[in-house]
């Protein structure tokens, strides 16, 4: 009854104009509670100069927050409430507002999620104070080319959300020809992933990654796979 995420994303420039355009698809479960979304997204480029741009961008969907109780073992299972509210489904507006500053060997962004912090009312909450909290994630990587064929990329992410401490991703890549890369992960007081991709082409790229619980749930667990695979239609946009 491991957790899974299925995400579809596609994304693209608008031919004409700086700007781009794109929709993601997700299905997120978690023991009783799954949740789905649906969003459109965009975003407008400006360039600083011949190497540097900067975007902002905007996405805006729904979400589907649905939660069994009945999957759920309580200590007292006679309760009429939580037999009487077994399942709850809900629909909430949702919105992820970033800020991107990139050129062709540097980057950094601004990520703010779940912006309407939505109220959900589980079961017999009395408080009714339970909500998805927004999230913020800052990140900033560097790619170093060691020659024509090799380059290395480390990278960082900071995460953090209301009344929970601070999070942080240290990442590390080796390129190879720009096609073939390994790599690292480590998530403070969480987990070590090991990393590793291809892109064929240009157009054909195929991620792994294996994570590593370091915390209490390890005796718990195997570890997690993620499996990315993406396709690029056509050529970048100058």
């Amino acid at each position: 009854d491991a957790p899974i995420t299925n995400t579809l994303s596609v994304y693209g420039p608008v031919v004409k104009y700086p700007m781009g355009w794109g929709a993601s698809l997700s299905y997120d479960v978690t023991g009783p509670v799954s949740i789905g979304s649906l969003h459109g997204a965009y975003a407008y480029n400006y360039t600083l100069n011949e190497d540097m741009k900067i975007s902002a961008g905007l996405n805006v969907g729904i979400l589907q927050y649905k939660i069994d109780l009945s999957d759920i073992d309580f200590e007292n299972e006679t309760d009429d409430n939580v037999i009487n509210a077994s399942k709850e489904n809900y629909y909430l507006p949702d919105a992820t507002l970033g800020f991107y500053f990139y050129s062709s060997t540097y980057y950094a962004g601004l990520v703010a999620t779940s912006l309407f912090n939505n109220k959900v009312k589980i079961g017999t909450d009395p408080t009714g104070d339970s909500r998805i909290k927004t999230h913020f994630y800052l990140n900033a990587g560097y790619k170093y080319y060691i020659n024509r064929e090799w380059a290395v990329e480390p990278s960082l992410v900071l995460k953090k959300v209301f009344n929970a401490p601070f999070q942080l991703d240290i990442n590390g890549r080796a390129w190879y020809k720009n096609m073939i890369w390994a790599g690292f992960s480590y998530r403070t007081q969480e987990a070590l992933s090991i990393l590793l991709g291809y892109v064929y082409d240009k157009k054909i790229y195929i991620g792994y990654s294996y994570d590593v619980v370091l915390n209490p749930l390890f005796s718990h667990n195997y570890g997690s796979h993620e499996l990315m695979l993406g396709y690029r239609f056509n050529d970048i946009k100058d």
